[in-house]
């Protein structure tokens, strides 16, 4: 059931980024999203939000795999990912898994045909999964939007990618070694998560 929600959720997270003016910062955790919801925890750049109407627990964590906010508007490709879970109820606790969604801007659409997601940690495969096409084309304009998901990443896995020296992020032939301060944005995530 919460299946094709966390996908909906996902879908209109990367539209926000992306239409997000250029004031937003990108390390910094979202704002709480509506009156209905209130901040549970934070952690570095991950956050997870109470929504009272739902009686659900949503937590993210954002970040630009390749590109930045600057080259949005620049017209130059970018891949962002964005982990999240929700949990019924009040009290945070750690999910069996968590959804990975990949969003992609670019001239052409690139993804459409080649969607698998592969994560490496320190030379070890440790995901390689088929995504769910959420936005697959143009929306447009000259700049292509491509929304991928993933609903059933294993929490052991999100434990791996946080503790791994060197990660990588493979969306079809395109492969991203994570800097620093992305890796810190899935640690931030997985602490947040492991409660």
């Amino acid at each position: 059931m919460y299946g094709k929600y966390n996908i909906l959720v996902i879908f209109l997270a990367g539209l926000f980024v992306f239409a997000t003016p250029r004031c937003h910062a990108q390390s910094a955790p979202a704002p709480i999203p509506s009156s209905d919801a209130s901040l549970v925890k934070v952690i570095g750049k991950a956050a997870a939000f109470y929504f009272k109407t739902t009686d659900l627990i949503k937590a993210n964590v954002f970040l630009y795999a390749l590109g930045s906010v600057d080259d949005v508007y620049k017209n130059q490709d970018v891949i962002t990912l964005t982990f999240s879970f929700q949990i019924p109820g009040k009290v945070l606790t750690r999910p069996d898994t968590v959804s990975v969604s990949i969003t992609s801007k670019s001239r052409v659409p690139m993804y459409v045909k080649n969607h698998k997601l592969r994560l490496f940690a320190d030379g070890k495969l440790i995901a390689d999964v088929e995504t769910d096409v959420i936005k697959p084309r143009s929306n447009g304009d000259s700049y292509a939007t491509e929304i991928f998901g993933f609903n059933r990443l294993n929490f052991n896995t999100l434990e791996k990618v946080s503790k791994g020296k060197k990660v990588i992020v493979q969306l079809g032939d395109t492969e991203i070694q994570l800097s620093s301060d992305q890796h810190k944005a899935i640690e931030d995530f997985y602490e947040l998560a492991k409660n």
